[in-house]
């Protein structure tokens, strides 16, 4: 057994992460997932998958900044955009994700997800959002409104790729 589950049932997990991810370096640990049942082991897989497959390390290093703040909410909006694409781009992995959406107090990553991705954050965020909504300036919120609205299905900004109807599409940060 690993972890609550047998085995074999993390194998196959992880074998579904390598394919999402397009790459053979990505496995999953049961231990480091910290899930409870397979159902959030699959959404932390998915999640392993997309950030594998969508986020470029060197491009959000480039990009971070570099006061702490500041740094945790450019990972929260990293966090929303990886998984706005990933329920964009399959309907288990978007049942995985929405489903399982974490512990955090993250009422930004889950506007933020919401806004690029179109669909309402799960019901245990909602309250969550809207306080999120009411805290933002009308101009913080209209920011992050319109750089959600020129991010394109594959997650870059004004890129047109099929990554929305099925297609694949490359790294982005």
């Amino acid at each position: 057994m690993s972890g609550p589950f047998p085995a074999g049932a993390v194998d196959a997990v992880s074998a579904c992460t390598r394919t999402l991810a397009g790459t053979d370096d990505v496995d999953v640990s049961a231990t480091r997932a910290g899930a409870s049942t397979l159902g959030a082991l699959r959404a932390y897989a998915d999640r392993a998958a997309l950030g594998r497959r969508f986020h470029d390390p060197a491009v959000h290093r480039r990009h971070a900044p570099r006061e702490e703040e500041a740094a945790t909410l450019f990972r929260l909006l990293e966090q929303a955009r990886l998984d706005a694409l990933g329920v964009q781009w399959m309907r288990g992995v978007a049942r995985n994700l929405l489903a399982h959406p974490g512990k955090e107090a993250d009422g930004l990553r889950w506007l933020a997800f919401e806004l690029c991705s179109g669909r309402p954050a799960p019901p245990e965020k909602t309250d969550q959002v809207a306080r999120m909504r009411r805290e933002l300036s009308p101009p913080l919120l209209a920011s992050l409104t319109q750089l959600a609205v020129g991010i394109g299905p594959c997650g870059v900004r004004g890129c047109r790729c099929a990554l929305g109807s099925g297609g694949t599409g490359g790294a982005a940060g």
